[in-house]
């Protein structure tokens, strides 16, 4: 849920309200973005390909790479391909409810419910 959405805006957690602010789309290319984002902005791991792990998820112009491919898990969890890890809400005392790339842990703080 980012607060707007200009590239390299970071994007957070919030309690689930339904909001059109919480509601995203897969792309063609297994991209995903705002479901109201007139724009042309994607969820994206950021230029250092999550080689930090923690590194911001953050909205960027969608490119369609390997930073903005996201691979819906069995288990509710979204894996990145140009990472190889999850998307995640980091923990409060981590910098949380921001949403972050970490390695794959089946926790809760990585399940989603997925758009259909």
């Amino acid at each position: 849920m980012p607060q707007t959405d200009a590239n390299g805006a970071q994007v957070q957690a919030g309690k689930c309200t339904g909001s059109a602010g919480q509601q995203w789309k897969f792309t063609q290319q297994g991209a995903l973005k705002p479901a109201a984002d007139t724009a042309t902005r994607c969820l994206d791991i950021g230029g250092n390909e999550g080689a930090d792990i923690g590194y911001r998820i953050q909205l960027w112009d969608c490119s369609f790479n390997g930073a903005q491919r996201w691979v819906p898990q069995t288990d509710g969890s979204l894996f990145n391909a140009g990472s190889g890890r999850c998307l995640s809400i980091l923990p409060d005392g981590d910098g949380g409810p921001a949403l972050a790339i970490l390695a794959c842990a089946g926790k809760a703080s990585q399940r989603w419910q997925l758009p259909k």
